[in-house]
């Protein structure tokens, strides 16, 4: 999705670490460190004492039954019956642990840095019970909530084709029980120039998200109506390649984000229209964009705004967004139920809730397309009719 500089949409690649943030990264490994192995000792102490509690209660019971029969000595001097364990003998298993522990995570970390990951590659997979993205303030952490919808892909399923070192997929399908059951698609404005739908259609491209204006962001929030949408929504049309629109919001308010839904309707009327009907929230690369000082609770009753509108007019609402934009940006608790479209270009699916639709590339090549175009996959046929 690309804006000229009037109009420039955010790229939805991680923002890049600073050199000058090195000394930061290094603490932020030495606190992983420091965590980890504190909560170790902390843990092999616990259960060490937990069993040591244990045997000696054991020991004391037997003790106890065996003087009230008159076996006592008998009892006691079974071999191996049970052992008590000394204080020496559990620091060293506690140490054992210890050091083991830390170990094995120093060596996890240097295989991660070894093999080119970068310091958030390497957080996400140290922190996996949260979702880490970059801002301008550095790394922020969010828990999964796991009372929201989760989506149920399995790893095996993805058929991931990458090229070059910057791991961005080229390809990527789904299967299960060993049937494609996914759908390749792009997503193209006038920055596309003049398409060849019918080569596109032979390239074997399933749908296609057109969009059909944006807002700008300056102080006037103006909308602005895509000049190629007319022609690429026909043409589409006629190769019977499956569509859907969308619009790069920058609505402040519920009765903008009203105006925008209205255009979109107006617009799509005359064309078959059966894939989503998406609002792009976006944060601006490089400059301001006018809801950056909207509260997530805001910005959310604006998403809700135009997806329960385009409900209201027969369609299927959608929001797209990257990482930071669902999680940071939006009060993502309330968008159940709201079809998701998710940005994020890299060789996994860094995203445990339910989506509907990635985009994994911005820089893709199809026949028929002159330059780069956005792919996407979509995990739902929306031409089939329930």
């Amino acid at each position: 999705m690309t804006l000229n500089e009037s109009e420039t949409e955010n790229v939805v690649h991680e923002p890049k670490v600073k050199k000058n943030r090195m000394t930061k990264i290094i603490f932020y490994i030495m606190a992983i460190l420091l965590t980890a192995t504190t909560a170790l000792s902390i843990y092999t102490t616990y259960n060490m004492n937990i069993l040591r509690d244990q045997m000696t209660d054991v020991a004391a019971m037997d003790t106890s039954a065996s003087a009230s029969s008159g076996n006592q000595t008998e009892q006691i001097n079974i071999p191996d019956y049970y052992t008590l364990i000394s204080n020496e003998q559990l620091e060293a298993v506690k140490n054992d642990s210890y050091y083991l522990g830390r170990d094995n995570l120093l060596e996890s970390i240097r295989t991660m840095m070894e093999n080119g990951d970068t310091t958030l590659r390497m957080l996400r997979a140290l922190y996996p019970e949260q979702l880490i993205y970059v801002d301008s303030s550095g790394y922020i952490f969010k828990d999964i909530n796991k009372d929201l919808a989760m989506n149920d892909f399995e790893d095996k399923g993805f058929n991931i084709i990458t090229e070059g070192e910057n791991g961005i997929p080229t390809k990527v399908e789904y299967y299960e029980d060993d049937k494609l059951v996914s759908y390749t698609g792009i997503d193209v404005s006038k920055h596309n120039g003049t398409i060849d739908w019918a080569k596109v259609k032979a390239a074997g491209i399933d749908f296609a998200m057109i969009r059909v204006a944006n807002r700008g962001y300056g102080s006037e929030g103006k909308l602005l109506e895509d000049d190629m949408f007319e022609k690429n929504a026909a043409a589409a049309n006629q190769n019977k390649i499956p569509v859907g629109v969308y619009i790069f919001s920058e609505a402040i308010t519920v009765e903008e984000a009203l105006e925008e839904a209205n255009l979109v309707i107006s617009k799509i009327e005359p064309y078959d229209i059966t894939y989503p009907v998406v609002i792009d929230i976006e944060e601006i690369a490089g400059d301001s964009g006018r809801n950056e000082s909207l509260t997530p609770a805001e910005l959310t009753d604006i998403v809700l705004a135009f997806c329960n509108r385009i409900k209201d007019a027969g369609y299927t609402p959608m929001l797209y967004c990257n990482l930071k934009g669902f999680i940071g940006m939006l009060e993502f608790e309330r968008l159940e139920g709201i079809e998701k479209w998710y940005a994020y270009y890299g060789d996994e699916l860094y995203f445990p809730y339910d989506v509907s639709i990635w985009q994994y590339s911005s820089s893709g090549t199809v026949d028929g397309i002159n330059g780069t175009v956005d792919l996407n996959i979509s995990f739902k046929n929306y031409e089939k009719k329930d």
